[in-house]
């Protein structure tokens, strides 16, 4: 899934985070207007919202869970 598809589904649910932002990666995604924002690296943000790793700061909400179905090919070696 794209990041714009996890904004949707996270907008959808009204996940309490006004909008993130990827400092590295000069990228913000709005979320729920009128609600806290954050910032942090892609990748600490990424973590957290796949919630696999601990959020970039205190007091944060915790994700909901994301479907991680195996993506075809992943870890395997290509053939020709």
């Amino acid at each position: 899934m794209g990041a714009r598809r996890h904004v949707r589904t996270l907008t959808a649910r009204r996940f309490p985070i006004g909008s993130a932002e990827a400092v590295d990666l000069g990228h913000q995604w709005e979320l729920t207007p009128g609600r806290p924002e954050i910032s942090a690296p892609g990748h600490t943000l990424l973590g957290w919202l796949a919630s696999r790793t601990p959020g970039p700061g205190e007091n944060l909400p915790v994700p909901p869970p994301w479907p991680q179905p195996p993506t075809p090919g992943w870890g395997r070696p290509r053939h020709p």
